[in-house]
């Protein structure tokens, strides 16, 4: 793109430019050595697009603000004229979900499935343990299979079942509000999303769902 520092007016093309400025190139004669000189005052601009690539099938790239002092032009994402309200909605939703997902994977990625898969369970034993935490010595035997054989295995000395039952709940508090925070989060925008019907209430909808531990009111 170039850009006309003069008359403050940007140029797409070098055949737009040459059509105001046609003596540009070649000054033709000393009568034009003026409009020839001008050329100190066209600026070829670099164009800076998005950190991340928008989805053309919805969106387009138009000219921004131009840094005249880094010969720059900020390239500004924005809805196609020919989008429908369907066609945006499901690319919003679909970029919401992959957000969701991601930051769901930070939390989770590194507890393998299996252990996963053994939390409804472990923190069903912990519940029960937790309420003979004050009266250790009455609780029955036989009740909290799971977290005794994990004991078993983890071989932590002197770890007992109400030790772990502790951990278990911490872990459980942690992960349920994380999960409420995000599953809140995705509701909302889910919700947004379906009652917007136009492509101006669409784009209006605030899809970002926003990692717990940048909220104040999470702890994770």
């Amino acid at each position: 793109m170039y850009y006309d520092k003069r008359t403050k007016k940007l140029y797409q093309t070098l055949n737009e430019l040459m059509k105001d400025h046609p003596y540009l190139v070649s000054p033709g004669s000393d009568a034009n050595a003026q409009a020839y000189m001008f050329r100190n005052d066209i600026e070829l601009l670099t164009l800076l697009g998005p950190s991340v690539a928008p989805d053309y099938s919805v969106y387009t790239l138009v000219p921004g603000n131009v840094d005249i002092e880094n010969n720059t032009i900020q390239m500004v994402v924005t809805v196609r004229k020919d989008t429908t309200p369907d066609k945006l909605r499901d690319v919003l939703w679909n970029a919401a979900k992959k957000q969701l997902d991601a930051l769901y994977a930070k939390y989770t990625s590194d507890t393998p499935a299996v252990e996963q898969a053994s939390w409804s369970l472990q923190l069903a034993e912990a519940n029960y343990v937790k309420g003979y935490f004050e009266t250790p010595e009455i609780m029955p035997v036989g009740y909290t299979p799971v977290l005794e054989l994990m004991i078993s295995q983890r071989k932590v000395a002197n770890e007992t079942v109400f030790d772990l039952a502790k951990l278990v709940l911490a872990a459980a508090n942690r992960y349920a509000y994380l999960a409420a925070n995000l599953v809140g989060q995705w509701q909302r925008v889910d919700k947004a999303l379906k009652a917007a019907t136009t492509v101006e209430e669409l784009v209006a909808v605030d899809t970002a769902i926003i990692d717990p531990a940048e909220k104040k009111d999470v702890i994770v």
